[in-house]
């Protein structure tokens, strides 16, 4: 059965080499559909694709005029489109596919490698097949697996198409297959099925491939005398052929069944299989199928010892002008030999000479089939030479298009680098100076706070000892005059019974009277003891209370004051509602003045608000009084803000909110 092998591999030549092959789909749909395609797109470059291969259809029919004209337009698409200029390279190599086209389809996959979509993965797989597949004729093996298993089948891969890895899976297994060894072809064979199933397609050419993948395993496993999995194969085939080409078949199912029939000796089913088989081949006009299936049944009659039948069927044979010398030549010597098994000498003798005198005229023409067979192989040894060469000045071309794209890319990488280090200098130079310009902001602005910080201190220091100063003279006026005066008073009381003292004693008296509350007056001013006794609330209360009069009502309300403020904060609070009380009755000449004071956490706030003739806030700075510029200097001492709205004969509103430290 090796024999099938040998139809395999010549189907595969067939249709990479546009030879007739004979499939049981004639490809008129494929042909039509992509008709339809061209008709109905708008894209020149998907018609031009198409046209390409409807011309390698009808190059593979032998239609040559037709694949010519349809070449002709596919070219005429082409333009100024480098993609479609570079796939075009390769369909011309196909349309005038040569043995020693190798370097052409070198060139194709070059121009294909940039490209990097699954269509061109698969047009690559299929160049590096077609590469492995001229090395296989030229019987170099190592190189055809070399080229598959290293190139075609990790392209075939990354195109996701399971036909193609199938494919190249199938010629793997095909190159061993001719080394004889026949457990690594079974392994490929088995990675060929495996893809080729998986793709679960439901075309004629489909289930031909698959038959064909079939038939092969029911070769090597009637090699491996695995007969029960081979007839497993054999069915999975007859299922297929049964479904889908019901009123076709092929040709080489009856051949493959048939044979192995004769292995399990079940001669009666072989017979009946081989003649199966020549009518399918005579209904194709398949002349050498014919005469194959004919030596098959001499084969099953020699070993039946039906030496008439096998005689007749080897004389039909021997009948067939289109034979070779050789074949005749071994005809001629299998009759003599059959002729004198049946003791049939005369007829032994005569195809015995004819024998001879074939044999001698194949020595010649072995002789010189020898010599034009030397020189052919000298003319291949010299053809591979400069392929090798070629290729040899090929990757030298392209190792020193690659050094050159180094030296470029290294090149280019040194500017970038320049040009990175340059702007990192300018840049760093820029941020540099914003930086200085930065700290120069930073510096005069903590100048700035160091400034105003030591200015409130001084402040601060002025107006503690200013208070120190009030409290001091308070108390000297309160302990020193005041007795004295209250003394005075006592006295004065005790010569009031004189009668020529009386009218200068109520003078006196009285004078005295208004002098100790004047003192008192000068003295709570100064530091009002109410302060100090019994907090902020009630100094203020008794301040309003002080400055009230028949002219000026002042009404003074307080929300959630505490008493634990600190000692500092409420005095500093006073002087400002003091300061702020006084200025009102001074210049305002309201009749209603109303404060507000409230107390929120750390957050103080003062309104204080009279229905007087106002003034103009701009000319604030034109005051040439210290009360407004006190008040100012406190706000600032705990951290406040101070805003006064008013307007001429509107009257006037100041809002005051400082921050307070508690005891």
């Amino acid at each position: 059965m090796r024999s099938y092998l040998i139809i395999v591999l010549l189907s595969i030549c067939f249709q990479l080499e546009g030879q007739e092959y004979k499939s049981l789909n004639d490809q008129s749909i494929e042909i039509e559909s992509l008709k339809k395609i061209i008709n109905t797109t708008k894209s020149d470059s998907l018609k031009c694709i198409t046209y390409f291969k409807i011309a390698l259809i009808y190059k593979n029919r032998k239609e040559n005029v037709l694949a010519k004209d349809y070449h002709k337009k596919a070219i005429e698409l082409i333009g100024k489109n480098k993609g479609l200029s570079d796939l075009s390279y390769y369909y011309c190599i196909d349309l005038t596919y040569e043995a020693s086209d190798t370097i052409k389809f070198r060139y194709a996959d070059k121009l294909l490698k940039k490209y990097k979509s699954k269509e061109i993965y698969a047009l690559r797989s299929n160049i590096l097949f077609k590469i492995a597949l001229i090395y296989q004729r030229l019987d170099y093996p190592s190189e055809t697996i070399k080229i598959l298993i290293k190139e075609a089948l990790p392209i075939a891969i990354k195109s996701e198409s399971k036909k193609d890895l199938s494919n190249v899976y199938k010629l793997v297994s095909v190159v061993f297959y001719n080394q004889e060894d026949i457990i690594k072809a079974s392994q490929y064979l088995n990675l060929s099925i495996k893809e080729l199933e998986s793709s679960n397609e439901n075309s004629n050419e489909y289930f031909e491939d698959l038959i064909e993948l079939y038939l092969y395993k029911v070769e090597i496993l009637s090699i491996q005398k695995k007969i029960n999995e081979a007839f497993v194969f054999l069915n999975k085939s007859q299922k297929i052929l049964d479904k889908k080409f019901s009123n076709n078949g092929i040709i080489e199912f009856y051949f493959s069944k048939g044979s192995l029939y004769q292995e399990i000796k079940d001669y009666n089913n072989a017979l009946l299989e081989y003649d199966k088989g020549i009518k399918l081949s005579k209904a194709k006009r398949d002349s050498i199928s014919i005469d194959r299936f004919k030596l098959m049944k001499f084969d099953v009659y020699m070993l039946q010892k039906k030496f008439f039948d096998a005689k007749d069927i080897l004389l039909n044979v021997l009948s067939n002008k289109k034979l070779t010398i050789k074949d005749r030549a071994i005809y001629s010597n299998e009759l003599s030999k059959l002729y004198k098994e049946m003791k049939d000498y005369p007829n032994a003798l005569k195809y015995s000479e004819q024998y001879s005198i074939l044999k001698d005229s194949l020595n010649k023409k072995y002789e010189k089939n020898k010599v034009i067979e030397l020189e052919a192989k000298f003319n291949n040894s010299e053809k591979e030479k400069k392929i090798i060469a070629l290729e040899s000045e090929k990757q030298k071309a392209e190792f020193e298009n690659e050094n050159n794209k180094l030296y470029l890319l290294l090149l280019c990488i040194t500017f970038i680098l320049m040009l990175s280090i340059i702007y990192f200098l300018y840049r760093n130079s820029k941020i540099q100076k914003k930086i200085a310009f930065q700290q120069e902001i930073n510096f005069n602005q903590n100048l700035s706070e160091l400034k105003k910080e030591k200015e409130i201190e001084i402040m601060r220091a002025m107006i503690n000892s200013e208070e120190e100063e009030r409290k001091r003279i308070a108390r000297d006026l309160h302990d020193g005059i005041g007795s004295r005066l209250s003394s005075l008073k006592m006295c004065l009381g005790q010569i009031n019974n004189e009668e020529k003292f009386k009218n200068e004693f109520e003078y006196l008296s009285e004078l005295l009277s208004t002098s100790i509350v004047e003192l008192r007056q000068v003295s709570f001013n100064l530091m009002p003891e109410t302060l100090l006794r019994l907090g902020l609330v009630s100094a203020i209360k008794d301040l309003c209370y002080t400055l009230n009069n028949d002219i000026v009502e002042i009404e003074f309300n307080s929300n959630g004051i505490k008493n634990n403020i600190a000692i500092s904060c409420q005095i500093a609070i006073f002087r400002i509602v003091q300061e702020l009380l006084i200025n009102a009755l001074k210049h305002s000449h309201c009749t209603e003045l109303m404060i507000d004071c409230s107390q929120n956490d750390n957050l103080f706030l003062i309104t204080i608000e009279d229905n007087g003739v106002g003034f103009y806030v701009n000319a604030i700075n034109e005051f040439k009084g210290l009360g407004l510029k006190n008040i100012q200097n406190r706000v600032d001492l705990l951290n406040g803000k101070f805003e006064i709205v008013s307007k001429n004969n509107h009257g006037t509103s100041i809002n005051i909110e400082l921050i307070i430290s508690k005891s």
